[in-house]
């Protein structure tokens, strides 16, 4: 049955429940997001290093990464779950070692040399999306956080019920999204105040911290399998 075709109470039962779901999902999406990693380090040395735009499209590339295994998650795929995890130390350090380079290359970077080279050049909001999807796909363990966030709300995706699937599907990305429009936001307003020594200093820090966070959780993934 269509909308057109119900009646006032109807339709407002209707509207409800797509509220309803919408808002579950942008909860989950939210929530799903906050964790502080190197993809979220990553995010925020770009929107310092270029600009809030180039950070957003970052956040927004990890967000989609994010809904598709919150897709997989969600409609509970048991295949694909036992499949990334018997094959969790390949995935782990495969992605463990592109982000280990990256955060190695920022640490290494030189601030004077790319301000200067970013000032002659244009945003590339595709690329950096690109990028963080990427990066972020490289970490199928985080369909394991969406499993926790989605059996604690008690959420479950039912195919025979596609509607549902979408709107939920559909905030889960929203709360992704706004996440990294709210980090981005907060960040881009002391962007102005830093100069070249402090983002210098930012710079070493950010490249460190996610060359750190990743070793950390390769240890600790390498731990548990012995």
């Amino acid at each position: 049955m269509s909308e057109k075709n119900l009646v006032p109470s109807q339709k407002v039962y209707f509207y409800a429940m797509v509220f309803q779901f919408l808002f579950e999902g942008i909860l989950i999406g939210f929530l799903a997001s906050l964790p502080v990693g190197p993809i979220s380090i990553l995010i925020i040395q770009q929107t310092v290093k270029r600009s809030r735009l180039a950070g957003f499209c970052s956040g927004i590339g990890a967000a989609f990464s994010d809904t598709i295994y919150a897709t997989m998650a969600g409609f509970s795929l048991s295949f694909i779950i036992e499949f990334i995890r018997a094959n969790e130390l390949a995935f782990k350090t495969g992605g463990s070692v592109i982000l280990a380079v990256l955060g190695i290359f920022i640490f290494l970077g030189h601030p004077e040399r790319e301000v200067k080279k970013i000032n002659g050049k244009s945003n590339r909001p595709l690329k950096s999306a690109a990028t963080t999807f990427l990066l972020t796909f490289t970490n199928p363990l985080i369909i394991f956080l969406h499993v926790g966030i989605f059996t604690g709300s008690g959420i479950v995706l039912d195919i025979s019920r596609p509607n549902q699937a979408i709107l939920i599907l559909t905030g889960f990305f929203l709360g992704a999204i706004f996440w990294w429009f709210l980090l981005t936001g907060i960040v881009s307003l002391f962007r102005k105040q830093i100069n070249t020594k402090v983002y210098h200093w930012f710079n070493k820090t950010a490249g460190a911290t996610i060359v750190i966070i990743v070793l950390v959780s390769l240890i600790i993934s390498l731990f548990h399998r012995i």
